[in-house]
């Protein structure tokens, strides 16, 4: 199963690009070209330039060691998703498998969220200020909670090579006075720890694993998916940032064994624990469909929110969900 690409996925399930049928597609004659169609082909009332994107997902998790809070890599996806084991090492590369809960509650999240466009910063702390800025306009968070936001996104992040060093990390959740507390609910592992991690361990210590980084095309970009659970919150929030240019978010990330790709996107989903809310999922839905070839050609090309929606909209038209059965295959 490791060995599947998105394209043989495609082959398997008969899909084809989705594309919103009710806007007429202009017919130009065109020299014989390929029949497989590109991300550049996307129809798109904008032209400019898109690139392949690197996602990463961190998570707010507290360590071990000296009970701090901190972002950690959870998951990232070049093509196929890889998911951080316990120890730090990465399991084998998969499809990704999504719950049909996650992709709902992501597309309520999206409506009701945040989008920046085209902003013109040049460092994070640039970039979560203007965030959390529109989040007050928006009515997405209260005023009083702004600057407890603005050092929480501004935290550390630390990275799959650092779990050693810091003993461990386990869930968090940040609390009004500032302060981490573990979640109340019980955590459960992912499936996808289960299915993917404890046979990968030992593998990559930590590290991308041979000839990953040969595997990132120049000129590719990053998106970064931050989630966590904020105890004073009333409900999720989403904001979602495009920047003008990309920017590099740590210096020396190749020297330090992380792909050096600037970041182009923002992703930050925060909100509250409830019985049926698990962030990680959650995030994982969101940076599954950034790298998804049509809806990330979108997110280069849109000039509204309201194109993103429908977007994603799409991308939910094309998504298969498989019940519970007993059958075996």
């Amino acid at each position: 199963m490791g060995d599947l690409r998105e394209s043989d996925l495609e082959e398997v399930l008969g899909l084809k690009d989705y594309e919103d049928r009710r806007v007429p597609i202009l017919q130009v004659k065109k020299p014989a070209l390929p029949t497989r169609r590109s991300s550049t082909d996307y129809h798109s009332a904008r032209n400019g330039d898109t690139h392949e994107v690197y996602v990463e997902l961190r998570e707010l998790v507290m360590d071990e060691k000296n009970q701090e809070l901190q972002w950690m890599e959870e998951a990232r996806w070049l093509q196929m998703e890889e998911n951080r084991g316990k120890d730090g090492t990465w399991g084998h590369p998969h499809v990704s498998y999504l719950t049909f809960w996650s992709l709902f509650e992501l597309q309520k999240a999206f409506a009701k969220g945040t989008v920046l466009l085209d902003l013109p910063e040049k460092s994070l702390a640039g970039v979560v200020n203007q965030l959390l800025d529109r989040f007050i306009i928006d009515g997405q968070i209260r005023r009083q909670d702004r600057e407890k936001l603005l050092r929480t996104l501004l935290l550390k992040h630390s990275h799959a090579r650092d779990i050693e060093a810091l003993g461990g990390v386990k869930p968090a959740i940040l609390t009004s006075s500032g302060d981490p507390s573990q979640p109340l609910l019980p955590q459960r592992p992912s499936l996808e720890a289960q299915l993917f991690c404890e046979q990968g361990e030992g593998i990559t210590e930590g590290y991308p694993p041979p000839g990953i980084l040969e595997k990132i095309l120049q000129n590719s970009e990053t998106t970064l998916v931050l989630v966590g659970r904020v105890d004073f919150l009333e409900r999720p929030v989403l904001g979602f940032v495009r920047l003008k240019d990309p920017m590099q978010l740590e210096p020396k990330q190749e020297k330090l064994g992380q792909p050096a790709v600037p970041v182009r996107f923002l992703f930050v989903l925060l909100g509250p624990e409830a019985p049926n809310m698990d962030y990680t999922q959650l995030g994982r839905a969101a940076a599954t469909l950034m790298s998804e070839r049509v809806f990330r050609t979108e997110a280069y090309l849109a000039q509204s929110k309201k194109k993103l929606v429908h977007s994603l909209e799409s991308f939910l038209n094309c998504s298969l969900v498989l019940p519970p059965s007993e059958a075996s295959l």
